[in-house]
């Protein structure tokens, strides 16, 4: 099986959530190619998705410091530090990927950063700059942060008066808060 198979597998194993499948295929090609930076990345989601985060951080260090233009090694990177509560070295390289590429799992994760960091306008106007990915109220949710939610929405409705959806969800929200 060549290289580009295997990782086509992980690939597959990572959309079915099968993480240990996904753990067991990245170290059989790190095995043969232990430096390749698919392998070390789904190796380092498999051992976070596992909660062994030590593991984890240490196969993304190695991977971000051979490939430092890597977004996914960047974002994984991210997503350990979060984890392990080290929102600020998260928020740096959430900030870092970003820079190389646009990708989701970096905006998700800069997000819950600045928002676990308590900055919140921050975060609004973050969310309001990549044209509302709509990540903040969700994380607000996560976070039991409705006073926020009902703030980011108060925004959205300054700019448009007439949004329906965030008319919905203000009144709902402030008819719900505390309840």
């Amino acid at each position: 099986m060549s290289l580009e198979e295997k990782i086509n597998e992980c690939d597959e194993l990572y959309a079915k959530e099968d993480y240990e499948g996904l753990l067991a295929k990245s170290e059989e090609i790190l095995e043969e190619f232990p430096d390749n930076p698919n392998a070390m990345g789904y190796k380092g989601f498999a051992l976070y998705a596992f909660g062994r985060d030590s593991e984890a951080l240490e196969i993304l260090k190695k991977g971000v410091g051979l490939y430092p233009d890597n977004h996914y090694l960047k974002s994984n990177l991210a997503l350990v530090y979060y984890a392990m509560g080290e929102y600020e070295t998260s928020l740096k390289l959430c900030d870092e990927g970003l820079e190389i590429k646009d990708f989701d799992a970096l905006f998700t994760t800069k997000f819950k950063c600045l928002v676990k960091l308590g900055r919140i306008d921050e975060a609004i106007d973050f969310d309001e700059a990549y044209g509302e990915h709509l990540a903040l109220p969700v994380i607000f949710l996560e976070e039991d942060m409705r006073s926020h939610e009902i703030d980011y929405y108060g925004r959205i409705l300054e700019r448009n008066p007439d949004d329906s959806e965030a008319i919905e969800k203000m009144e709902f929200l402030k008819n719900n808060v505390g309840k």
